[in-house]
């Protein structure tokens, strides 16, 4: 044989097996091939290890590319704009509806529209009247205004209590409401 042809090589477990082997002494076994066959033996685990590889490289590949988001068309992102400016406008017609209610509310309990600028579009109209209508009450009652006329709001007394005022709270209530005077004399 020629030593081109053959080679004296020591393979473990690479699966070319000659029927010339031999044991030695540190547990491998001796095996006579050819180079032809030396080179396949060798190719096929280079080849097995290659592949062993690749497949774990493209698994950790495919795990890391399902956790990335996956990127939208054109179309889709036309749709969620367009969806968005709906939304805004719907916003913004929603915004103006509550302001004309509140507006009307507020000139339907006697008050200026001009309010709907200064309160929140969810805000309780009749709350927000008697509110201001109790402010203002005491204020002008606190500041002794008596409306023309010689009335006083909100001043009024039974028969009983009329029959019982002294000579000094008659004249104070004829100062203050002639007109309540003038109800309970005539009767």
């Amino acid at each position: 044989m020629d030593n081109d042809e053959n080679n004296t090589n020591q393979a473990a477990g690479t699966g070319a097996v000659d029927n010339n082997a031999t044991a030695t002494d540190n547990g491998t076994e001796m095996v006579t091939m050819s180079k032809v066959d030396y080179d396949k033996a060798i190719q096929k685990a280079v080849q097995s290890a290659q592949d062993t590889i690749r497949t774990e490289y493209s698994k950790k590949l495919k795990a890391v590319e399902d956790k990335l988001p996956k990127e939208k068309t054109q179309a889709e992102k036309d749709y969620d704009t367009r969806l968005a400016e709906l939304e805004a406008k719907q916003a913004e017609i929603d915004a103006k509806d509550k302001a004309v209610a509140l507006k009307d509310a507020l000139h339907t309990a006697g008050f200026d529209a001009g309010f709907a600028n200064y309160l929140k579009s969810d805000v309780d109209v009749k709350a927000f009247s008697e509110m201001v209508t109790s402010i203002v009450n005491k204020a002008t009652v606190k500041a002794g205004f008596v409306p023309p006329g010689g009335h006083a709001s909100n001043t009024g007394i039974t028969d009983e209590q009329f029959g019982q005022l002294k000579y000094s709270g008659m004249v104070k209530l004829q100062q203050t409401n002639p007109e309540l005077v003038n109800q309970f004399m005539g009767k």
